[in-house]
């Protein structure tokens, strides 16, 4: 899928770059458009590789999560499934909101990361030029203006990406703690009180591996 969805989308795209003169006015009358090159040969490249590694998932887990489902309602009753549902929503909305900052400095990111190739990428073809004039003192300095914006983009960046860290990992210790939250709660009103220490013990098992189950495949698929 990876290859086909490349080959597909990679042709498609370049049949619109080089109709008429596109590539012209692409890389030099728009400047709101950077790198078209890197756009066309990189981000391709990461966004198939990356939804077939998706699609496996996304064929499988509703199945896996509607199994899950079901068995947690079986031993819990309504409040497994609602309490996975519920704890999903929120953990979907506070991942959602730490994420919305990252979106436009990633961009920005990959827009100076293109940039930065390209400077390198002049003075490899102008290599002559440039020593002939002994500009290597000026290309040297201009080559790292760039990369320091780079850098401290990148800064940025992981900055913002440590409080999505710590949302994702905290969510998911605490949905540890949430399974047994739900079925304390049908243990403590007695529904299980016929059972042996055991078989409570085992009961109690095997909904935490329900719910963490159905609760990682909702993540992922988010």
């Amino acid at each position: 899928m990876y290859v086909s969805w490349r080959t597909t989308l990679t042709e498609s795209l370049h049949s619109a770059y080089f109709q008429g003169r596109v590539y012209y006015i692409l890389n030099v009358l728009r400047e709101d458009i950077d790198n078209p090159d890197q756009r066309i040969s990189q981000d391709v490249e990461r966004l198939c590789k990356q939804m077939s590694m998706m699609a496996s998932r996304l064929i499988v887990s509703p199945f896996t999560i509607s199994y899950y489902t079901y068995q947690c309602f079986q031993s819990t009753g309504w409040i497994g499934p609602v309490s996975i549902f519920g704890y999903f929503v929120v953990g979907t909305i506070a991942n959602k909101i730490l994420m919305g900052p990252i979106v436009s400095t990633l961009f920005e990111q990959e827009k100076l990361e293109g940039d930065f190739r390209f400077k390198h990428m002049q003075i490899r073809v102008n290599a002559e030029s440039v020593a002939f004039y002994r500009a290597g003192k000026v290309e040297h300095m201009r080559t790292d203006r760039r990369l320091q914006a780079l850098l401290q983009t990148q800064k940025s960046l992981i900055n913002k990406e440590l409080w999505l860290y710590i949302g994702v990992n905290t969510f998911d210790y605490l949905g540890g703690f949430l399974s047994y939250i739900i079925i304390a709660i049908p243990i403590f009103t007695g529904i299980y009180d016929g059972l042996s220490p055991g078989e409570l013990s085992a009961l109690i098992s095997k909904v935490g591996l329900f719910f963490l189950t159905a609760h990682g495949d909702l993540f992922l698929i988010s």
